[in-house]
């Protein structure tokens, strides 16, 4: 499970995230990076996350016109992040742009935000359902080159079976039960996204909130 779930550092300064790192050290390999942390600490914490041998999820989310997508994309492979995030909706040209800068690097495009409900889409002028819509634009990342795309656990299968078993799903809004927490409104649990199909979990507040976290994490690894 070391190298499937991804701890996101949703903290505000570098010492809260070295704190977290050396907790989950044993337990966890990959570790995102979000604006709070990163415009706070800029590629100090990239550069301690990297020196220890751990992969680093930059994500920034970019949305923006081809030729700044397409730069924040060379910045970020030149630093050796391993997974990088833009918004799909920023099109295909910058999409195709980006992808021509990625090296080795995973690009990973954002579908519906979790946060998003079905009304707060009618609400922007989608004229989408909120499943039609997440297909519909994991299949222009897909036609674009993308790696993979950011959706919800109960979204999982019905990506996968209409982009092919090699297009990568990383799930965020993952807690230990289904309730949401906060801000999230589409939940799913870590036994609920693997057997959708999920490459990678996203884990943050339920694991740096929770005092048996490692405990847990151990008996999900027994799982699988």
């Amino acid at each position: 499970m070391k190298n499937k779930i991804i701890l996101a550092l949703d903290v505000k300064n570098l010492g809260e995230a070295e704190k977290i790192i050396e907790r989950f050290s044993g337990s966890i390999n990959i570790y995102k990076v979000g604006p709070f942390l990163f415009y706070r600490s800029g590629w100090k914490i990239i550069d301690k996350l990297k020196k220890q041998g751990k992969r680093v999820f930059l994500d920034l989310k970019i949305h923006d016109i081809p030729n700044v997508v397409k730069e924040g994309v060379k910045i970020a492979a030149e630093k050796g992040i391993d997974f990088f995030t833009l918004h799909i909706s920023a099109g295909k040209t910058a999409l195709r742009e980006a992808v021509k800068e990625k090296g080795r690097m995973k690009l990973l495009g954002v579908t519906v935000l979790t946060s998003l409900s079905q009304e707060d889409l009618q609400g922007l002028g989608w004229k989408y359902g909120e499943k039609e819509l997440i297909l519909r634009l994991s299949g222009i990342a897909r036609e674009s080159g993308i790696d993979g795309v950011i959706a919800g656990g109960r979204e999982v299968q019905m990506i996968k079976q209409a982009t092919g078993g090699n297009f990568l799903v990383i799930t965020p809004g993952i807690r230990w039960s289904t309730s949401p927490l906060d801000d999230q409104k589409r939940v799913s649990t870590p036994q609920e996204a693997f057997s959708q199909g999920a490459d990678y979990i996203v884990m943050g507040r339920s694991l740096i909130l929770d005092a048996k976290a490692t405990e847990k994490l151990q008996k999900l690894e027994n799982l699988f």
